[in-house]
C-alpha cells in the first residue's frame, strides 16, 4: 500500500500526497512550466532541450551521476506532469540515454525507481502556486527575478491572497513583495503600448522602484509615456539596470537632461562625474567590485574553494557587506 503523508501549505486543509517510487518513464515534463511563461515551449522535447541548455545544469547533472540517484522527490500530479522537478527528470532522462548498458557506473534503480510525491487532482492550485514560491522565489532554487515577480503578481491577482498573506506563507518581506508587484505591473502596462518589446524590460522597472525620484516619475500619468519611450528609443542608451541608477543621478539636473536627450545617458553621467561634488565614487567602487565578483562566478570558483585564505578573505569581505547594508 502506498504511503501517505500530509503537507501544510495555505492554512486549509492538509494535502494528502502519495509517497511512491516511479520509473523515469512515468515523468512528463510541465508544458506549463511558469520559468517558460514568456516564451512558450510547445512539446516535452523543447523544454527538454531549453533546460538542458541551462549554464548550470551540468553541476546538478553531476551531483546526481556521483550520488547514483536523486534524494529528494519529484512532485507529480497522478498523470505524471511535473510540479517540482523538472531539472532532475531531464537529468535522469539523460544519463539513462548514456549509461542504461553500464550499470556498474550508473545503477538502473536510480531512474527505475525515483522517489515521487503524488499530489491529487483536485488540490488547490492556490496551494500548489504557494509550494513553487516556497521552493523556486525564496527557496533553495530561485528563479530569475521576472519569474519571481510573475509568480507573485499570480498570487496576489489571480489567488486572491493578500500581501500579508503571501509575506507569511513564501517567507518574504512587505518591501520586496510591493517592490515586485509594483514593477510587474508597471512592466504590463509598457507591453500595452509597446507590445513588440520584450517582457524581460522588467528588468528596468525593478530598478526604477528602488530609486525614489524614478518610482515617482514612472507613476506620473504625463511622465509614464517619456519613461517608455527612453527604453524603447536605442539614441538614450538605456542598456539595463546600471543605467537606471545613472538616471536617478541625473533626472532633476535640467542641464544634464538637456545633454540625455540629445546624446544619451553615458553622455549625461560622464557630465554628471566631471563635478567633484557630485561625483558618485563609491558607486563606482562598488560597481567594479560587484563586475570583479561576478567575473569570479563565471569562470567557476573552484580553485577559490580549495583555497582557506581566500575563503577567509571572502568570508571578511561578506561581513563588512552585511555591517553596510544592516546600516
Amino acid at each position: 500500500m502506498a504511503q501517505k503523508i500530509l503537507l501544510n501549505v495555505s492554512g486549509k486543509n492538509a494535502i494528502e500526497v502519495e509517497s511512491a517510487e516511479k520509473d523515469i518513464s512515468f515523468f512528463k515534463l510541465d508544458l506549463d512550466n511558469p520559468r517558460f511563461n514568456h516564451a512558450p515551449l510547445s512539446s516535452e522535447k523543447a523544454i527538454e532541450n531549453e533546460i538542458w541548455n541551462e549554464k548550470d545544469i551540468g553541476v546538478l547533472y553531476n551531483s546526481i551521476l556521483e550520488s547514483k540517484g536523486i534524494s529528494e522527490p519529484i512532485f507529480t500530479k497522478p498523470n505524471g506532469i511535473v510540479i517540482e522537478g523538472n531539472r532532475r527528470v531531464v537529468c535522469l532522462r539523460k544519463i539513462k540515454e548514456k549509461y542504461a548498458s553500464n550499470e556498474n557506473l550508473f545503477p538502473k534503480n536510480g531512474y527505475e525507481k525515483i522517489p515521487t510525491y503524488i499530489v491529487p487532482l483536485n488540490t488547490d492550485p492556490t496551494d500548489i502556486d504557494v509550494l513553487l514560491a516556497r521552493w523556486h522565489v525564496t527557496g533553495k532554487k530561485e528563479w530569475k527575478s521576472l519569474n519571481q515577480a510573475e509568480h507573485i503578481y499570480n498570487l496576489y491577482t489571480k489567488r486572491g491572497l493578500t500581501i500579508e498573506q503571501i509575506k507569511n506563507l513564501i517567507g518574504m518581506s512587505k518591501g520586496k513583495i510591493h517592490q515586485k508587484l509594483w514593477a510587474f505591473s508597471e512592466t504590463k502596462n509598457f507591453l500595452k503600448q509597446h507590445p513588440k518589446e520584450s517582457i524581460d524590460r522588467y528588468s528596468f522597472f525593478e530598478e526604477a522602484y528602488k530609486k525614489k525620484n524614478i518610482k515617482e516619475f514612472v507613476e506620473d500619468s504625463k511622465e509614464r509615456f517619456e519613461f517608455h519611450k527612453w527604453i524603447v528609443d536605442n539614441k538614450f542608451n538605456l542598456t539595463g539596470a546600471k543605467d537606471i541608477r545613472y538616471l536617478s543621478l541625473i533626472l532633476n539636473n535640467k542641464e544634464l537632461m538637456k545633454t540625455f536627450q540629445k546624446q544619451g545617458i553615458k553622455e549625461a553621467y560622464f557630465n554628471y562625474q566631471k563635478d567633484p561634488e557630485k561625483s558618485d565614487k563609491e558607486f563606482e567602487v562598488i560597481l567594479e567590485a560587484h563586475k570583479l565578483l561576478r567575473n569570479l562566478n563565471a569562470h567557476g570558483n573552484k580553485t577559490i574553494l580549495e583555497d582557506n585564505a581566500k575563503i577567509d578573505l571572502l568570508s571578511k569581505l561578506k561581513e563588512e557587506i552585511d555591517k553596510i547594508l544592516r546600516g
